[in-house]
């Protein structure tokens, strides 16, 4: 990720849905506290989904089948092509 960069937010507990758009506002730097390697960057909500989109519609979806959240659930953060990122928009409205 970098700065300017767009992310879907998702959440990975009992909700298992994508339910935001965020923008990237820092470049990556090390987490403090962590172990050596991880990293983090700044993170500004610009909206929440009208509505949600859960995992099973995720997975069910064809055009979303190939995304990393699919394949590796356990994953925090994973990158997605535009037209990705522009079908969980369209799904969320």
């Amino acid at each position: 990720m970098a700065l300017g960069d767009l992310a879907i937010i998702y959440h990975s507990g009992d909700a298992k849905s994508a339910v935001g758009v965020a923008k990237i506002t820092k470049d990556p730097f090390d987490e403090p506290g962590a172990e050596p390697g991880w990293v983090a960057v700044g993170i500004s909500a610009m909206r929440a989904f009208k509505r949600p989109v859960p995992l099973s519609i995720i997975k069910s979806d064809k055009i979303l089948q190939s995304i990393l959240l699919v394949r590796h659930s356990r994953i925090s953060v994973s990158p997605i092509k535009k037209t990705e990122f522009d079908r969980i928009l369209e799904l969320s409205q």
